[in-house]
């Protein structure tokens, strides 16, 4: 068997939903990282804040996300999931405006926290994730 014919059979599930997500996931990340090299040197030399801040900036905005986890399954069963994740990724696309307009390194915090606080649409994204991959295909699968 070609290997492009085995891929094509090893990834045959993902269409639809998780087509999307994963299409979603690679531009994102890929635009994400393009000015994560120059965050740290903005914050601090442009904004002013000391290396300390800069930790407590990222302690924030991970505590932040930590904290709306169990709310967000909830939300995600409540509301749905659909309705969850794109309402509030336009919440975290929002909260790049404070990074984007920031005069000092404390409307960068304010953008972190609430991006983070946006991210509670996460758990309904994972369950979207489970319920697209078919139970052979997640994780590990020995023969």
């Amino acid at each position: 068997m070609n290997i492009l014919a085995r891929l094509r059979e090893e990834f045959s599930f993902v269409r639809g939903n998780y087509l999307v997500l994963v299409v979603s996931w690679i531009l994102m990340d890929f635009a994400s990282e393009m000015p994560t090299l120059y965050y740290g040197p903005f914050v601090m030399y442009d904004l002013g804040a000391s290396a300390s801040v800069l930790g407590f900036i990222g302690f924030a905005s991970i505590m932040a996300l930590a904290v709306v986890q169990f709310p967000g399954g909830y939300l995600a069963d409540r509301y749905g999931r659909r309705w969850l994740i794109s309402t509030l990724t336009f919440g975290v696309a929002f909260s790049f405006l404070f990074h984007v307009f920031a005069p000092s390194w404390e409307w960068i915090l304010v953008g972190a926290m609430i991006g983070s606080f946006c991210l509670i649409y996460q758990p309904a994204l994972m369950a979207m994730i489970s319920d697209s991959t078919p139970p052979e295909k997640r994780g590990w699968h020995f023969p």
